[in-house]
């Protein structure tokens, strides 16, 4: 039974630099970042979690579609990292900078991040008619 937030229970995680979390809208798929360490998900409601990709960066934000396909990752002092396989494999996406928060709208085809004492990127949004393109290639 949901409890809205009113009672946290310790998962199977490890004591780590934890710094961002996102979840599909039932909360079956969860994906959290670890700052200066690797990007963990779990497939079960956050019961378990399995660290994905060899790479270690100083992740700080991560957000996810509706149903966690579609998940981006940002890197501080790195990259934009994007996944279309509920977080499994990750690809390199804009240019180097210190990302720090994104988000994404329910069917991930809408996207922003912001850059730590820079600006706001969007992805796939033409601001001039406000329709999205293709998912997660242009920052």
């Amino acid at each position: 039974m949901p409890d809205y937030g009113k009672i946290w229970t310790q998962q199977n995680s490890q004591l780590k630099p934890w710094i961002g979390v996102a979840m599909s809208s039932d909360g079956s798929r969860q994906t959290a970042v670890i700052y200066g360490d690797y990007i963990w998900t779990s497939p079960d409601y956050g019961v378990t979690w399995t660290q994905q990709a060899s790479l270690s960066k100083l992740w700080w934000g991560v957000a996810m579609s509706s149903d966690g396909k579609y998940q981006t990752a940002t890197a501080y002092g790195s990259y934009i990292y994007t996944s279309s396989d509920y977080g499994v494999t990750w690809t390199q996406r804009a240019t180097s900078k210190y990302w720090f928060g994104v988000a994404m709208s329910s069917d991930g085809s809408k996207q922003t991040a912001v850059v730590y004492g820079g600006y706001i990127y969007t992805s796939n949004i033409d601001v001039s008619i406000g329709i999205g393109l293709a998912l997660g290639c242009n920052w």
